[in-house]
Parts: C-alpha cells; sequence; structure tokens
C-alpha cells in the first residue's frame, strides 16, 4: 500500500490536470469531515486512479506459480508438473497486447469503471489466491488520499531522479523528495506538527513517547483535546518524507 501511495502522489505531480479532477470529485462527494463508505464509493475517479498507478507501478512487480501436473496456458504454451511460472506484472502493466494503447485503462469515458479480469489486472492476484485485504487496502488508500489532498499541494524537487528499485516490493531506488508541503485552510497548523517531528528526530526519541510526553502549551496551533491532532501528528510523518513516507505509521507506532 505504500509503495502505491508513493508512485501515485509522484504521478499526480507530473499530471496536474488529473489533481484537479480528482479534487472537484472529493470537493463534489465529501464533506469536509465525518465521510463514510457510501461516500467513499462516489469516488469513482480516484478508484480509478489508484487502479491505474498499480497498473502501471505495481507493488509486487512480479508473481510466481508452481504447477502440480502438467498444464497448457491459455497461449498454448505446455507447462509441466511442478514447473514455476514466474510473470511480471510491471511489463504486463505495459504491453499493448494486453491492454490496448489506451491509458486509464480501468476508467470508461462514462465516468464508471471498467470491468476488467482479475488475470489481467493481477496487482491482487486473482482467482482463490485474491489478497483477502484488497477491499480494506483500497479504503485506506482512498482516506490517505484524501485526506492529503484536501490539505496539502505536491511538489517533487526539481531534477529529482525517478525510477524503481527492483525487488519483491516495487520502491522507488531514491527515494521521493518533495518541497517544502504546501498547507492551505485550517491544516496551515501542520507547521507545528513538523516541529514535532524534527525535535522527534533531534532527540531520538520515538514518535509515541514523545507525543504522551509533549507540551502542548508551547504550540500556539496545537489542541491536544482536538481530535485533529493526532491525526496532525500521523499526517506530519507522512507528510516529512521520512523514508518517503512509507513507514510512516510504522515510525508512529
Amino acid at each position: 500500500m505504500a509503495s502505491a501511495l508513493t508512485w501515485f502522489f509522484w504521478l499526480l505531480s507530473e499530471n496536474p490536470q488529473v489533481t484537479t479532477i480528482i479534487r472537484e470529485e472529493i470537493n463534489k462527494n465529501l464533506p469536509r469531515t465525518g465521510y463514510d463508505q457510501e461516500n467513499l464509493d462516489k469516488l469513482v475517479y480516484l478508484h480509478a486512479t489508484l487502479y491505474e498507478t498499480m497498473r502501471l507501478y505495481p507493488p509486487a512487480p512480479f508473481q510466481r506459480k508452481t504447477s502440480i501436473k502438467p498444464d497448457m496456458l491459455p497461449s498454448g504454451h505446455k507447462v509441466d508438473a511442478n514447473s514455476t511460472v514466474i510473470f511480471f506484472l510491471y511489463a504486463m502493466g505495459r504491453m499493448r497486447a494486453i491492454w490496448g494503447g489506451r491509458r486509464m485503462g480501468v476508467y470508461s469515458e462514462t465516468g464508471e469503471l471498467r470491468h476488467e479480469p482479475s488475470y489481467k489486472f493481477f496487482s491482487f492476484n486473482a482467482g482463490p489466491r485474491t489478497c483477502l485485504g484488497k477491499h480494506t487496502a483500497m479504503i485506506h488508500l482512498m482516506i490517505i488520499v484524501v485526506e492529503i489532498l484536501q490539505n496539502y499541494d505536491i511538489e517533487v524537487v526539481k531534477g529529482h531522479k525517478i525510477e524503481p528499485l527492483p525487488g519483491f516490493i516495487l520502491h522507488m531506488k531514491h527515494g521521493l523528495k518533495l518541497q517544502k508541503w504546501i498547507g492551505f485552510g485550517p491544516e496551515q497548523k501542520m507547521v507545528e506538527a513538523e516541529a514535532i517531528i524534527d525535535r522527534t528526530s533531534s532527540h531520538h526519541e520515538d514518535a509515541l513517547t514523545f507525543f504522551i510526553k509533549l507540551d502542548t502549551s508551547k504550540y500556539e496551533f496545537l489542541d491536544p483535546f482536538d481530535d485533529k491532532f493526532l491525526r496532525s501528528v500521523v499526517l506530519g510523518l507522512i507528510l516529512a518524507g521520512r523514508a518517503t513516507m512509507v513507514p510512516a505509521l510504522s515510525w508512529f507506532f
């Protein structure tokens, strides 16, 4: 999930028109606070762009299957018993033979998600081995994206080199370096949250311990009795570029 978010925000920075469409969809369908699953289901374009990100940059770039008995693939290739078949999702997501030449392969012109077989869009595996957490993962991805896009603009450092790092998980080789996050509206208090993160790092103290011990009277914009306070700290970890925002929640807990 974290790998998908890193690639997603980089793609948004390269396609500001897509960011605009997603924000319009969010503003149209979600209240600023208190949205639920029914509201998230209306974010069709966001859903499609997340799928599109995982088509082009699948978090797990390859899969492996082992045959129990001899079989034949739909392509006509014979597979012997106990054979290992490895397929490269990163390449599959870019093959014209599979997806044609269209972009947004999982989004239709009518504004709906286009159904594609799970054996074609393989980011969550397929058949009896389909990821059990697929639905939950998509909810979490959408909530994080909504929270960030409602409060921040994204700008990658100019000249920063973007390339994938081959491995079991498709991370960015050089991370995702961002300009200082630009907050707007009530979320400008994130400036104070960043100060918390910097102080945590400089004192080599885990974030949760520091959060508990924090003297909030020193921070003008932070109210410890406000439910947004904890969210600000968590978002601060994500947005501060700590290890390209991948282990943000791990660092927090």
